[in-house]
C-alpha cells in the first residue's frame, strides 16, 4: 500500500498483487503451507492480502521466493535465452528455483525445489525445518552466525569476541570482518564455508554458471 502511494498510484490502478514468499507456497489455494523462518503454518496469505487492502476482487498470486527469482533470472536476466535453468539463493535460508522448457518447477507439492532441507550431514546441526544436518543450517546466513559464535565460545581470545561486544551482535559479516583484521578462527569458520556452497552447486547441476558477486548461482542449460 504504501509503494502504491509513493507512486502516486491508488489501488484502482493495481491490476494484479504479486508476492514472492519463502516457504512452501501453494498457488493453487493461496495458502504458504509452511515458512519455517517466518512460522508459517498453512498462512492463509492471499486471503489476508486481500483483507489488507480492501479489495477482495483484486487478484493476488503467491509463489515461493526463489521460484520467483528463478523465473525473473529465465526472463530478464542470467539465464535470459536458456531452455532450462536452476536459481539458487543464499540468505536466512537456502532456496532454489527450476525452470524446465521455461515453466517453474514446483513438483506435486510445491516443494520441488526446497534443496536447502536436503541431508548433508546425518545428525549434524539442528536445521528450522526439524531436521538435522540441512543444507540450510551450514549455508545459510543464519548458518554462519551459528558457526561463528560455536567458534567464539570455543576461542575466547578470538576478535570476534570483541567485535560482537562493541557492535552488540553477531552477524553473517562478523566472521568476514574479523578475517580481514587477520583472526585466524574467524578465517576458519570462512574458509569452511564455501566447501558446503561447492557441494550444494555439484549436487544440483555438473555444468554451472555461478555468479559470486551476489551470491545467487545460476546454472544455464
Amino acid at each position: 500500500v504504501q509503494a502504491v502511494e509513493n507512486a502516486k498510484l491508488t489501488m484502482d490502478d493495481i491490476e494484479w498483487i504479486g508476492i514472492g514468499t519463502p516457504g512452501i507456497a501453494n498457488s493453487a489455494t493461496g495458502i504458504v503451507e509452511r515458512a519455517n523462518n517466518l512460522g508459517f503454518i498453512n498462512t492463509p496469505l492471499v486471503k489476508y492480502v486481500k483483507e489488507f487492502i480492501g479489495r477482495n476482487d483484486t487478484p493476488v498470486y503467491i509463489e515461493n521466493d526463489a521460484n520467483a527469482a528463478a523465473y525473473g533470472e529465465y526472463v530478464a536476466g542470467a539465464a535470459k535465452g536458456a531452455k532450462n535453468a536452476v536459481c539458487i539463493t543464499l540468505g536466512t535460508g537456502v532456496g532454489a528455483g527450476i525452470v524446465i522448457d521455461g515453466k517453474i518447477y514446483a513438483g506435486s507439492n510445491f516443494a520441488g525445489a526446497e534443496i536447502g532441507h536436503t541431508v548433508i550431514e546425518v545428525g549434524g546441526a539442528p536445521c528450522t525445518c526439524g531436521r538435522k544436518g540441512c543444507f540450510e543450517a551450514y549455508s545459510s546466513a543464519t548458518g554462519l552466525i551459528r558457526m561463528t559464535k560455536e567458534s567464539m565460545a570455543e576461542n575466547p581470545d578470538s576478535i570476534m569476541n570483541k567485535m560482537a561486544e562493541e557492535r552488540g551482535k553477531v552477524t553473517a559479516r562478523t566472521s568476514f570482518d574479523c578475517m580481514r583484521a587477520g583472526d585466524k578462527y574467524a578465517k576458519a569458520v570462512v574458509d569452511g564455508r564455501p566447501n558446503f556452497h561447492i557441494s550444494l552447486v555439484v549436487d544440483v547441476s555438473p555444468n554451472c554458471d555461478c555468479h559470486p558477486e551476489n551470491d545467487v548461482p545460476i546454472l544455464p542449460n
